[in-house]
């Protein structure tokens, strides 16, 4: 692996000119540092930002992950930003936002990097086992533009396995270690920037089919023994079989999932839960 990197920070004047979009990214407001993308994207949201705003920080000192956990944020290394969408799709289709996200992703690491990305339902990125990337939907109501969604997204793109703290170092990686070389955080920026639009503007249209075929030719958790952790310190065991229509992961449950229930379901539709693979 080459070691002579330059861990330069991120620059609003680089950036701007790799952004080809109509709408996402217009306007983009880069930090150098934030306590959260997302925090700061919310906040915006609640004042009125346009549809499409991108927050992106060079380094996070309280970055957010799934169920309260912090995301590893180190400077100058990764990639890490969240976008605005004051203009949600159709309600029954706002499981597809993380999923679309997953895809762009994906593409552009496969398209720059040449390395095989898997998706693990719903928010995670991987490379062989390892997580590479997260994502995180929230959502608001406050604000002149009603309901908005916020979609952070983190990458690890240049840290070594150096920068990550012990506890994550079996089971995270970043591009630079899979690939043995650095990236240009900017170029992949604009490319996921776009991929992002296209992805969305289809949920935005109803144009299901090949986010569908897309999504499940990369996802990892079907065909697998899952464990689904639900609200209400609840889970479910079974099969993951299939996505449907609207994001939704359908698993077929083992017998003892189903046990305390009056009817026993074929398949149990699953919109948001903390997927563990079993095997």
């Amino acid at each position: 692996m080459d070691n002579s990197v330059d861990f330069s920070p991120l620059s609003l004047e680089s950036l701007q000119p790799l952004i080809s979009t109509k709408w996402l990214g217009r306007p983009a407001f880069l930090f150098k540092q934030l306590k959260s993308t997302n925090s700061h994207a919310l906040g915006l949201a609640e004042k009125g930002t346009p549809h499409g705003t991108v927050v992106v920080a060079d380094c996070q000192t309280a970055g957010k992950g799934r169920l309260g956990r912090e995301w590893h944020s180190p400077a100058n290394m990764n990639i890490y930003f969240s976008v605005v969408l004051t203009q949600p799709p159709a309600f029954s289709f706002f499981s597809w936002i993380p999923l679309a996200t997953g895809i762009a992703i994906a593409e552009t690491i496969e398209e720059i990097a040449n390395l095989n990305v898997s998706l693990k339902w719903p928010n995670d990125l991987l490379l062989d086992t390892k997580k590479l990337g997260g994502i995180l939907c929230e959502s608001t109501t406050k604000g002149p533009n009603g309901r908005a969604i916020i979609v952070g997204i983190g990458i690890n793109i240049n840290c070594r396995e150096i920068h990550f703290p012990q506890e994550l170092k079996a089971i995270a990686t970043s591009l630079a270690v899979q690939a043995g070389q650095t990236f240009d955080r900017h170029a992949l920026l604009g490319t996921v920037f776009s991929k992002l639009e296209s992805y969305y503007e289809r949920i935005w249209d109803s144009d299901l089919s090949t986010l569908h075929s897309s999504y499940i030719s990369r996802c990892s958790t079907l065909g697998r023994h899952v464990q689904v952790r639900l609200a209400g310190n609840t889970h479910l065991e079974g099969v993951a079989s299939n996505i449907g229509h609207e994001g939704e992961l359908l698993v077929i449950p083992s017998n003892s999932s189903v046990a305390s229930m009056s009817h026993k379901p074929s398949t149990i539709s699953i919109r948001a839960g903390d997927v563990i693979h079993l095997r």
